[in-house]
């Protein structure tokens, strides 16, 4: 039984520092912004950051809505 449970704990543990890793991408890209306003840039590159951040946002909410 306490083997059973000890691999049942390590599958928890191992599922939730996968999510981990998945939702850090996603923040470290939604914080573009501040690196995107650090200089000058065209339009395109402000359109295309936009565009990373909205994608990575819609990304990142279904990853939370399955957890």
């Amino acid at each position: 039984m306490m083997a059973s449970l000890d691999s049942a704990f390590k599958k928890i543990t191992q599922i939730h520092g996968g999510r981990s890793h998945e939702l850090r991408t996603p923040v470290a890209l939604i914080r573009t912004p501040q690196l995107a306003l650090r200089k000058q840039r065209s339009e395109v590159d402000y359109r295309e950051a936009l565009q990373q951040i909205r994608a990575e946002s819609e990304r990142n909410h279904a990853l939370i809505e399955n957890l």
